[in-house]
């Protein structure tokens, strides 16, 4: 079983990566607003649509796993209430 510590590191790195796929998306899309050639923008949007994916799912698992904390720790305190 996970620890906290883990779960927070866990939930920290997914942020971090989140933000990273972000910068990307940003990047593509400004590049590919600016792409000169149709076959350019084509390829750049591609990879806007592929990074912004990548940030959706990785939000989504991240609040995935804080209401699965969320619901641990009330598991635990109603254990002790017993």
């Amino acid at each position: 079983m996970w620890s906290h510590a883990d779960m927070d590191a866990d939930h920290a790195l997914l942020g971090e990566l989140a933000e990273l796929a972000m910068d990307l998306a940003r990047d593509a899309a400004r590049r590919a607003k600016d792409a000169e050639r149709a076959a350019e923008a084509a390829e750049l949007m591609l990879a806007f649509e592929r990074m912004a994916r990548g940030v959706r799912l990785t939000l989504s698992l991240k609040h995935r796993f804080a209401r699965e904390a969320r619901g641990l720790d009330a598991e635990a305190r109603d254990r002790r209430k017993t």
